[in-house]
């Protein structure tokens, strides 16, 4: 059961950084309080991870069962969780400052894979369980809140 809870929880709070930028674009309220910790809590997010895939593969009793072609089906919850996993790494690995200096404006390129993360979790989730107002309804609000926070961000620049 560890596996479920720790989960959800990185999906929770991969939803929470996901809408902090968006909505402190348009709203300047407390998402702006959310964003210099980020960082954090996608570290926290990562842990959680890793420990939702080791407790997995340590239930399911075969340790290389990912390097399987029927894993990385994209039809079932094991694909798009796989390649969840596959792109947390780059964005946990970079998240530190010397990263930061090293990669330079590289930098944002790599963390922009949390896009690809975001989505490919939701779906894992969605395919895993069937409740698309847990996962696929907040990719849509965050997608939707996204598109008008660069709409609300073209247009202040105009000005």
């Amino acid at each position: 059961m560890i596996f479920i809870y720790s989960g959800w929880v990185a999906w929770i709070i991969v939803v929470i950084v996901m809408l902090a930028k968006p909505l402190s674009i348009l709203f300047r309220s407390f998402f702006v309080k959310i964003m210099p910790h980020r960082q954090w809590l996608g570290i926290l997010l990562s842990i959680l991870v890793i420990v939702h895939a080791v407790v997995f593969t340590a239930n399911i009793g075969y340790e290389l069962f990912f390097l399987e072609s029927s894993y990385w089906d994209f039809t079932k919850y094991s694909g798009w969780g796989g390649l969840a996993f596959i792109v947390m790494i780059p964005l946990l690995i970079t998240s530190n400052k010397t990263s930061m200096r090293l990669l330079k404006r590289n930098w944002k390129r790599v963390q922009q894979l949390a896009y690809i993360f975001f989505v490919a979790a939701g779906i894992h989730i969605y395919l895993a369980n069937g409740q698309w107002y847990y996962t696929l309804l907040p990719i849509g609000i965050w997608l939707i809140l996204y598109i008008v926070a660069i709409i609300k961000l073209r247009v202040s620049k105009k000005k």
